[in-house]
């Protein structure tokens, strides 16, 4: 639970540098591109706060389960997507290219860490139904690899997660023409492995460094002063 409390802190703090941020933009430069990015973070928000449900997800309603679980992954990619703005680095505005540096790769941080944090949240649901090795070894990393071509979609193609609702006929018909001519497409599927293991990395260094962290602290700690005395 402190664990938890600590992270929101952390995760309010973050946000409200970013406004500041943008406000800074604003209020010195006259430069309202980023506005989005507070958007990008809120859709970036939705998959981190369904996650808080796996944990009370009843057992016996699988339905409730599947929608829940549906809910999280269509909005998923949305979290990942962030680190995408680092894009508009190219753009050519009177804002000095350091500060927006550290504001895109600050939002991105941000969205990383929510996505990562609901990311571990479906992992440890997942360890319900499946063993270890099959939800750390096969799940996790298609997962990635379905959220980061979400990734791709909406970035390249433009769509967005709710077009799964308003919009499914010709989002369906846009995915089965990636799939069904993968060679053709080549390009897509390139971006999509190469963001896949850029997640994935991400993902699993940060899984490790608290057991890296912990045996620091094991190892570092000052060896008692013997007693000389005679």
């Amino acid at each position: 639970m402190r664990t938890n409390l600590a992270f929101n802190r952390l995760l309010t703090g973050f946000i409200l540098l970013i406004i500041v941020m943008i406000s800074l933009r604003i209020i010195f430069y006259q430069n309202i591109r980023y506005l989005s990015i507070i958007w990008n973070l809120f859709l970036a928000w939705i998959p981190f706060a369904i996650s808080f449900n796996f944990k009370q997800l009843p057992v016996k309603n699988k339905v409730q389960q599947l929608l829940v679980f549906f809910c999280w992954l269509i909005f998923f990619p949305n979290a990942l997507y962030i680190i995408t703005d680092l894009i508009h680095l190219n753009e050519d505005t009177s804002v000095p290219i350091w500060f927006d540096a550290a504001f895109l790769f600050s939002s991105a941080f941000v969205g990383l860490l929510m996505a990562f944090v609901s990311l571990a949240r479906a992992e440890n649901y997942l360890l319900h139904y499946f063993n270890y090795n099959m939800v750390r070894v096969v799940l996790i990393p298609i997962l990635l690899f379905v959220s980061s071509f979400g990734v791709y979609l909406g970035r390249f193609e433009r769509w967005n997660s709710w077009d799964v609702i308003t919009n499914p006929f010709a989002l369906s018909a846009d995915i089965l023409h990636f799939v069904g001519k993968p060679v053709t497409n080549y390009k897509v599927w390139a971006i999509t492995l190469l963001f896949s293991l850029l997640y994935g990395f991400f993902y699993f260094s940060l899984k490790i460094l608290p057991l890296l962290f912990s045996e620091m602290k094991i190892h570092d700690k000052p060896t008692p002063k013997k007693d000389n005395k005679v």
